[in-house]
């Protein structure tokens, strides 16, 4: 069975941080990548553009329960669902 983990960041807040925290953020991000891999565990990674250029999909379902998707494209232009 395989998981798909996505770590999301609020832009805005990511903005405010001095350069020491996002230091700190990205040793955190990374330390966790590569205790990821080996342990044999990491497929594949893509960065998704900012939350700023996403596109909302809102559907409704045959018992009126409604469902947002927001869509987010990568740098290869496929898109990805968050």
């Amino acid at each position: 069975m395989k998981y798909m983990l996505l770590i999301y960041d609020d832009t805005k807040v990511w903005e405010k941080f001095s350069e020491e925290q996002r230091k700190q953020g990205m040793d955190m991000y990374m330390k966790f990548t590569q205790e990821v891999k080996s342990g044999g565990h990491y497929v594949s990674s893509n960065q998704l553009q900012p939350a700023s250029v996403a596109t909302s999909v809102r559907t409704r379902d045959a018992n009126g329960w409604s469902r947002t998707a927001h869509m987010r494209r990568r740098a290869s232009n496929s898109a990805a669902t968050t």
